[in-house]
C-alpha cells in the first residue's frame, strides 16, 4: 500500500457467521483499504464463501477451539497501517466512517478503546446503557507494529498495545450477539468458553440485560450508502493454517552485561552500570495502558536464599526497540547486614511478569558486604 494516507486492515475472524458476515462487510467495505478474513475451518455455512467473494484476503485456521488464538496470526497477512479488529457478530455505528481519518491521521496515539454497545432489539436498534454491557471498552484500533503489539491467546482476552492509547466515546462498536442466538445458545456459549479456560472473564455479560436503561444505537450505513466501493479479488492461502499454542507469558526478553564493584561496606551507595540489549520480539517502551517496564533485581544470599525480591525500580532511560541496547547508571544501596549476597539484575512488566518468567535469563553478580 503506496498511497500517501494512512491505510486500513479489517481483520475479522468467523466461524460459521450465520449471515453475521455479510452485515458487517457492507458496513466496512467503505472504509476498508484492505479487508482480511481468516475462517476456522470448521466451520459448516457459507462463511467462507461469502470471506473469498468479498475480502483482500482470505486463510482457514484449524479449529481448537474458540478463535481467539488466531489473534496474531491474521495480523501476520495485513498491510495496512492501522488494524480494525472485528467479530462476525459485531459491527459499527454511524459516527465511526467520518470520525475514522481524525483517528489514524495522527501521531499522538498507537491505539483507540472503543465503547462496545451489547444491542438487545433491532427494530428500533437499541442497546443496554448499563454496566456491564456499556461501556465494555475493547481495544479494537491500532498501529500495525509487530514490535508493539501481542496478544496472550487467552478467551475473552483483548490485544495488548504499547505506546499512548485514547478511550474514543464519540463512537462505539456495536455486538449483535443477544439478538443473533437463542438464551440456550447463549449459555451453551457460556459452557464452551468455561471449557476452553475463560475462567469467568466478561461472564457476567451473558447473564440476563435489564428491560430498562436501554438507548437507540444507530448503525453503520449499507453498502448502497457508501460514497466509496472497493472492487476485491481476494487471495486465498490454500492450506489450513496451524493456530500457535498458548503463549506462556509476553515475548519479553533481554541480555544484561552488569558492572559493578565485588565489595561494599553495610548500607554504602554503590555505582552499577547496566548495559540491557533488547533480546525480545517486543520494544520496550512505557505508557498506555499495558506496559510498565522497569530495571530491577533481587537481592540473594549466597547460598540462594531470597532477602529482598522486589528491588528499586530504575525506568527506562528511552525507547529501546528489538536488537538495540540501552545503558543504566545506577546508584544502589547495599544490604545493610554483612556478608555474602548475589544482585540478581532482571526486567519487570509490573503486575505481569519478571522478564525471567518469559523465558529471559537474568545476571547474577556478587557482592561482598563489610562492617
Amino acid at each position: 500500500m503506496s498511497e500517501s494516507r494512512p491505510t486500513l486492515s479489517v481483520c475479522i475472524l468467523a466461524r460459521s457467521s450465520r449471515g453475521g458476515l455479510e452485515r458487517l462487510l457492507d458496513e466496512i467495505e467503505g472504509i476498508a483499504d484492505e479487508i482480511v478474513i481468516g475462517v476456522d475451518a470448521a466451520s459448516t455455512d457459507d462463511t467462507l464463501a461469502i470471506a473469498t467473494r468479498r475480502a483482500d484476503v482470505v486463510f482457514r485456521f484449524e479449529h481448537i477451539g474458540p478463535p481467539v488464538r488466531a489473534r496474531l496470526l491474521i495480523l501476520e497477512h495485513a498491510r495496512g497501517d492501522w488494524i480494525l479488529s472485528l467479530d462476525e457478530d459485531e459491527g459499527l455505528d454511524a459516527a465511526f466512517a467520518p470520525l475514522l481519518p481524525e483517528l489514524i491521521d495522527q501521531s499522538r496515539y498507537s491505539h483507540y478503546w472503543l465503547p462496545r454497545k451489547w444491542i438487545v432489539n433491532r427494530r428500533p436498534l437499541s442497546h443496554v446503557d448499563a454496566a456491564p454491557w456499556f461501556p465494555d471498552w475493547q481495544l479494537r484500533l491500532f498501529r500495525r507494529d509487530p514490535r508493539r503489539v501481542w496478544h496472550p491467546g487467552i478467551v475473552h482476552s483483548g490485544y495488548r498495545v504499547l505506546g499512548a492509547g485514547c478511550r474514543e466515546h464519540r463512537t462505539a462498536i456495536l455486538h449483535y450477539e443477544a439478538v443473533t442466538l437463542r438464551p440456550d445458545e447463549r449459555q451453551a456459549k457460556i459452557d464452551y468458553y468455561r471449557e476452553h479456560g475463560s475462567a469467568g472473564r466478561s461472564e457476567s455479560a451473558y447473564g440476563p440485560m435489564p428491560e430498562t436503561a436501554r438507548r437507540e444505537a444507530t448503525p453503520g450505513a449499507a453498502l448502497s450508502d457508501r460514497s466509496r466501493t472497493v472492487a476485491r479479488a481476494a487471495r486465498l492461502i490454500p492450506d489450513v493454517l496451524p493456530v500457535p499454542p498458548v503463549p506462556a507469558a509476553a515475548p519479553w526478553g533481554a541480555s544484561l552485561d552488569v558492572t559493578m564493584p565485588r565489595d561494599a561496606a553495610e548500607g554504602a551507595a554503590i555505582l552499577v552500570e547496566v548495559n540491557a540489549r533488547n533480546t525480545g520480539r517486543l520494544a520496550w517502551e512505557n505508557g498506555g495502558s499495558w506496559a510498565r517496564l522497569h530495571l530491577s533485581f533481587h537481592v540473594r544470599r549466597a547460598n540462594g536464599e531470597i532477602v529482598r525480591f522486589d528491588g528499586e525500580r530504575f525506568a527506562l532511560p528511552r525507547i529501546v526497540e528489538p536488537g538495540e541496547a540501552a545503558t543504566f547508571l545506577i546508584n544502589l544501596v547495599a544490604p545493610s547486614e554483612a556478608g555474602d549476597y548475589v544482585i540478581e539484575w532482571d526486567f519487570v512488566n509490573e503486575g505481569e511478569c519478571w522478564f525471567a518468567d518469559c523465558g529471559s535469563s537474568s545476571t547474577r553478580m556478587p557482592l561482598h558486604v563489610t562492617v
